[in-house]
């Protein structure tokens, strides 16, 4: 009877979040919380169909087909059944990467090189907070001054001589910047402002794919920042003093079987292999973003 009981529990609740997905009703939030004590553990629901504007920009697609990484991307989103506070995050990322739902919806890169469900059940999570705090594109101002010598007029940037770095090709100021911490312009950028999700998105693209065509301009890298930063982070305003500020957790995370093997991401020894959960505690979701270096190649 008490399995049965269990399985009737967790069958409502799982019902709950697929509509609570779909619908943002005040009655569904309200009988989630009130009935939390019935679930010990995360649990959490697949949200197959969600989209984000990010992926459906055609010149976003054409952008990241010419940086190498369109085809290497993936965002999927879930619901999750409990409240959320940062200091969970360790709790919260265990208990995503052991959930059965999880496991077999969850896309990662197989070793033919193509999204597959990853199949297995985590024995450990590598956890790292990372700070979301900024609303505005402003940390990127010093590089369009073209004082600053990373751009001359209008964002076309400047060039250097030819150098690798950490197996990245560098040829122009803005890559030196990113990479090379002996560069006279790496400090344009503060230590603080470095650890933000939004610089890690901007260095990300920046860097690009194993086949990556780079811009000649910084006004790409910028708006597609941009773009993909709001269509992943949530934001509410203070309706006392009007201030925007971000609500969402950023965790940066890697998953691997038996204590060694990493496979969500794949060689996170690349900082190009990257996965993220964007937590959402307002409307309980999460969104996982992963990137393969190399992987497929699309037109």
């Amino acid at each position: 009877m008490t399995d049965n009981r269990t399985r009737l529990q967790d069958f409502c609740y799982r019902f709950l979040l697929i509509i609570r997905s779909y619908f943002q009703l005040p009655w569904i939030f309200q009988l989630l919380s009130n009935t939390v004590n019935m679930e010990e553990e995360y649990t959490f629901v697949y949200v197959e169909d969600k989209t984000y504007k990010w992926f459906h920009d055609r010149s976003i697609q054409e952008l990241l087909m010419k940086w190498s990484m369109k085809g290497n991307f993936k965002l999927q989103t879930y619901c999750f059944n409990q409240p959320f506070q940062p200091y969970q995050k360790q709790v919260l990322a265990d208990a995503f990467f052991g959930d059965p739902i999880v496991t077999s919806t969850l896309q990662g890169m197989s070793l033919n090189n193509t999204w597959a469900p990853v199949g297995v059940t985590a024995t450990s999570v590598d956890v790292e907070l990372v700070p979301c705090s900024v609303t505005t594109m402003s940390m990127f101002s010093c590089l369009q001054n073209s004082s600053n010598g990373i751009v001359r007029g209008d964002g076309w940037l400047m060039q250097c001589p030819y150098d690798e770095i950490d197996n990245y090709t560098v040829t122009d100021e803005l890559r030196n910047m990113l990479i090379n911490n002996e560069c006279p312009n790496y400090k344009l950028i503060s230590e603080e402002h470095r650890t933000e999700f939004l610089f890690h998105l901007f260095k990300h693209l920046c860097l690009g794919g194993q086949w990556c065509q780079y811009e000649d301009n910084i006004k790409p890298y910028l708006s597609t920042t941009k773009l993909l930063y709001k269509d992943i982070i949530r934001v509410q305003k203070n309706p006392a003093t009007k201030e925007v500020s971000v609500v969402s957790t950023v965790l940066k995370v890697v998953a691997r079987e038996n204590d060694r093997m990493a496979y969500f991401p794949c060689n996170p020894e690349n900082e190009q292999n990257f996965a993220y959960l964007i937590v959402d505690p307002l409307n309980q979701q999460i969104t996982t973003l992963v990137h393969h270096y190399g992987g497929t190649f699309q037109c």
